[in-house]
């Protein structure tokens, strides 16, 4: 497998990484202006965690992937 086809396949976990990161931002932002109540910040880090998730799965898509899966199965776990 090329490494364009590996890309392909980890598009959509860079895509979800992304989103997830910037909702986070979102939700900082919103409760900093004061749209939103501080509890909101709750959201947000849920939501940075699930990026941060998506992110270990995105780099270890592909038979041989950015990362060996073996050794971020347990972080990806905890996440």
């Amino acid at each position: 497998m090329d490494v364009s086809a590996t890309l392909v396949m980890a598009l959509p976990y860079y895509l979800m990484t992304v989103a997830m990161w910037g909702t986070a931002a979102a939700c900082v932002a919103a409760v900093h202006i004061g749209i939103r109540p501080p509890w909101v910040l709750l959201l947000g880090a849920a939501a940075a965690l699930l990026g941060a998730a998506m992110f270990l799965m995105g780099a270890t898509v592909g038979p041989n992937g950015h990362l060996n899966r073996a050794a971020v199965a347990v972080p990806i776990r905890a996440l």
